[in-house]
Formats: structure tokens, C-alpha cells, sequence
């Protein structure tokens, strides 16, 4: 936060509480006073958050000295050893949890000590002008209804489908591999391979058990899961009447029919196309589900061979039962940052 200096600090957190605590326009009210013109931002606005944080739980908008804990030899010893034998394959996170090391250390051990840097196998879909504005609007609405309701992102249920490959080939999407130089690393297609389509649903405070789809998803068994599926979980977690439903615009989940199933159980509580609430297309940067859980839920299920998909299924179901709670609730809680990262690069892909 070195960016902004201790009386600016104190500026905003004055407009924030001027602002009804509103990031967004806390933002917007500095840069008129400050009178910055576009283009270029003085900070990212998660930058207030963060500050707001801090003044929050210290009292104080002062930097606070963190000196890190030195790393043994031993330690660096463990994490070159794991990255090796991955390939480099992995993330701070999982190696943080399998080497008991925190992640802080992991980090530095990786960047200090190793001179590893984080190289991304990112595919992204082709934005157009259109879609840009379609996922600022959304970025901006979502943050303005979670300013009027802070506790909002309780209430989302993250849904997506995702494929996966008997061989294990695993999707590119927000995957790293950490190298001294960039590999240009490439993934092989698995047209040919046996595979089951995933569906999840995901929110802070319940993971809803997985459905395993045989054939490609189409409208008609994508409201079997819904009625068969969803819908049953959702009232035996008491969550029916509170739960706002989210999923991407796929064909099969923008049918007529499924949205008026969906209308029917959820009323005005639907993130989807043709809906009141639209969800921009091309934004798996926006869901938990993409930018964290496949990837994380892939890499653990594939850490072993499979020799049928019905081992393989097996496998998702237990590895889905051993992830945290708390680690998809952080997760789901950086979507807020990620609003506010596609607003600033109005609407653009961002890192």
C-alpha cells in the first residue's frame, strides 16, 4: 500500500464511511476530489479494501513491519524437491498444505530462493466490445447490490459443469507451472478419451454433492439435475428459499424451458441469461468454479492413473469430501476483487 501516502490513507477512509461504505463510489468521490482524469487509475480500488481491512482490525492506517521468518535449507530443500517432482505443476496453496509449510514461505521459497516465476497455461474466449461492456455492467451491478446487502455472496450458489478425461489431461484454465524460464508449455487435446461431465455447485458456507452427467449435457438432462438433483439438496440444507442461483449462458442452461424451471423454483433469486440479472458471457474469470475449484479438484484427482470411469468417479466424489470449506470460502471471497480488476480493465481479461 506504499502507493498511497498516510494522508491520503486517512482521506479515503474517511469517504468510505461518507460513502455508506461503498467501494466503488469511495473511489470515484477521491478521484473527483483529487480531480484524476481517465485514463489510469492513482490504485487499484481493491486497494481501499484492503486499507479498510486494516483500519478495522488495528485501528491504523500505518504500514505494519512483517518481517518474514527466515526459510531453512531444509524447507527449501522440500519445496524444490516437490516442484520437481511435479514438474513444477503445482500451486502456493497445495504446497503449502502437503509440506505443513505456510504459504508465505512457500512463496518466498519459490521466488527468493528457487528464482521460480509463475507462468500461466491460460486459454481465454474471444471477447468482443459487446461482451466487455456486458461484464463491467454486471461487475458494477454485482458491487453496488452487495454495498445494499454485504452479506449477498452467502446467498450465491456457484454451478458449472466440467469434463473429466480418463487419461487425466487436465484443463489449462488459471493453471500455472512455476519455471526459471517460460516453458511455452502446450496441453494435448483429449478428443478420443473416455470422459464424465461434472456438475458442481458451490457456495461460502455448503458444497452440494456432485452429479455426474454420462452423455453431453442438453437441456432436457440438465433439468433432470436440477429436479432430480439440486433442488432436493438445496431444501435439505434449508437453503431453497435464500439460495440465488448462478450458471453460465451454455445452450443447455438458457433453453426456454429450463429457464422457466428456473424462474419457477427460484423466482428473481437467477443469474443467467435472458433473465433480469445476466450473466456476461465469456467470464469464467468471474466463477469460483473456473478460476479455483476445477483446477484445484483436478490436479488432486489426477494425481493417480484411473482405469474406468467409474473408479474415476469414485475418486472425484472422495477428493470433492476432503476439500475445505474455508478454502472455497476464501475463494469465492476474492470474486469481489475480481469485479473490480474487470471493471478497471474495462471489461478486458485481466492477470
Amino acid at each position: 500500500m506504499s502507493r498511497v501516502d498516510l494522508k491520503d490513507r486517512i482521506l479515503l477512509i474517511e469517504l468510505y464511511f461518507k460513502n455508506q461504505e461503498s467501494i466503488s463510489e469511495t473511489f470515484r468521490a477521491y478521484k473527483t476530489l483529487k480531480n484524476i482524469k481517465l485514463p489510469g487509475d492513482p490504485f487499484h480500488p481493491r486497494t481501499i479494501r484492503n486499507l479498510v481491512e486494516r483500519f478495522r482490525d488495528t485501528g491504523s492506517v500505518a504500514d505494519i513491519p512483517r518481517p518474514g521468518r527466515p526459510s531453512s535449507a531444509a524447507e527449501v530443500d522440500r519445496v524444490a524437491d516437490a516442484v520437481v517432482q511435479n514438474d513444477g505443476r503445482v500451486t502456493v496453496r497445495d504446497l503449502s498444505s502437503v509440506l505443513s509449510i505456510p504459504k508465505t514461505t512457500i512463496h518466498r521459497i519459490l521466488t527468493s530462493h528457487l528464482h521460480l516465476r509463475p507462468y500461466r497455461f491460460q486459454v481465454v474466449p474471444i471477447l468482443t466490445e459487446s461482451h466487455k461492456e456486458q461484464r463491467v455492467l454486471f461487475c458494477n451491478d454485482m458491487i453496488s447490490r452487495i454495498d445494499d446487502n454485504p452479506s449477498l455472496l452467502d446467498s450465491v450458489l456457484w454451478t458449472d459443469e466440467a469434463a473429466f478425461h480418463l487419461n487425466g489431461v487436465v484443463s489449462t484454465h488459471y493453471l500455472r507451472i512455476w519455471s526459471d524460464v517460460n516453458p511455452h508449455a502446450t496441453v494435448e487435446k483429449a478428443a478420443a478419451s473416455p470422459k464424465v461431465t461434472v456438475w458442481m455447485g458451490i457456495s461460502r458456507n455448503f458444497i452440494l454433492q456432485p452429479y455426474f452427467f454420462e452423455g453431453n449435457v442438453n437441456g432436457e438432462s440438465y433439468r433432470e439435475l436440477l429436479t432430480s438433483h439440486v433442488i432436493p439438496q438445496l431444501k435439505s440444507h434449508r437453503k431453497y428459499s435464500r439460495v440465488i442461483y448462478q450458471h453460465d449462458g451454455a445452450p443447455s442452461h438458457t433453453a426456454r424451458e429450463t429457464i422457466d424451471l428456473l424462474k419457477t423454483n427460484f423466482s428473481d433469486r437467477l443469474i443467467s441469461q435472458h433473465t433480469d440479472w445476466i450473466w456476461p458471457a465469456n467470464s469464467p474469470d468471474l466463477s469460483p468454479l473456473d478460476y479455483f475449484f476445477w483446477g484445484l479438484l483436478k490436479m488432486r484427482v489426477f494425481k493417480n492413473a484411473h482405469s474406468s470411469l467409474d473408479e474415476l468417479k469414485v475418486r472425484i466424489k472422495q477428493e470433492i469430501d476432503n476439500i475445505d470449506i474455508d478454502i472455497v470460502r476464501s475463494a469465492i471471497d476474492s470474486v469481489m476483487c475480481r469485479f473490480l480488476d474487470c471493471i478497471a480493465q474495462n471489461g478486458d481479461h485481466f492477470e
